[in-house]
């Protein structure tokens, strides 16, 4: 449900950089408590399986952040439209 919804908001806001990157790890994050949840009862090795994923998406978010300030003091602004390859 809530990847559902996250996919939704994605798509309705591909204005914002940043607001795609929230959506972004309210998926992740989703995603973990899915495997955490439903895979508890069975062993160990999915905690640690969710951790290490939880590892990599704290990855992504910092390398995201990375871009948005690059992004930002390059071309000022964190619209999605503006972002071009070849505009410079």
């Amino acid at each position: 449900m809530t990847i559902m919804f996250s996919l939704f908001s994605l798509f309705c806001t591909l204005k914002s950089f940043l607001m795609c990157l929230l959506n972004l790890e309210i998926m992740m994050l989703s995603i973990i408590m899915f495997t955490l949840i439903s895979f508890y009862s069975l062993s160990n090795t999915e905690a640690l399986n969710s951790l290490l994923i939880l590892a990599f998406s704290a990855c992504e978010a910092s390398l995201g952040l990375a871009c948005l300030v690059n992004m930002l003091r390059v071309k000022g602004n964190d619209n999605i439209k503006t972002f071009s390859m070849f505009n410079t």
